[in-house]
């Protein structure tokens, strides 16, 4: 079962579901990497798309800021492309992770060389935890 520090995460996914009902739509890896990388600390560069197809960016970082208390999270580092499909987001979950569960000021002057994820092996619980 998912420990103490992965209920955020699971509670961030429950409202974005919630809030947008094609949430998971072809996103199952992504999720994946999300948790891969929320779960071991460890926040690499990896674009992730989150097929918010309807679902403001506005709207979305309000959300999550209201979820952390009000607190001010640090996304200076997010890269934003509008696409086809949505949006892709290449920092925003890493600096907000990153924010909350580690040294945020180690992370910020890491080399982009250390802050590599291997996201090539997912978990069973993973896809039962979620209930994909």
């Amino acid at each position: 079962s998912f420990q103490e520090k992965d209920k955020d995460l699971f509670l961030i996914l429950n409202i974005l579901k919630k809030i947008h009902k094609k949430f998971f739509f072809n996103c199952k890896k992504d999720v994946r990497k999300i948790v891969k990388k929320y779960r071991n600390k460890v926040f690499g560069g990896t674009n992730i798309h989150l097929c918010f197809n309807n679902l403001e960016f506005k709207n979305f970082i309000e959300i999550l800021v209201e979820f952390y208390g009000g607190k001010c999270v640090d996304l200076r580092s997010a890269n934003i492309v509008v696409g086809n499909n949505g949006l892709d987001y290449k920092w925003i979950f890493e600096s907000i992770f990153c924010y909350r569960m580690v040294d945020y000021d180690k992370y910020k002057s890491d080399t982009v060389s250390n802050r590599k994820c291997s996201c090539n092996d997912w978990e069973e619980e993973i896809d039962k935890e979620f209930d994909f």
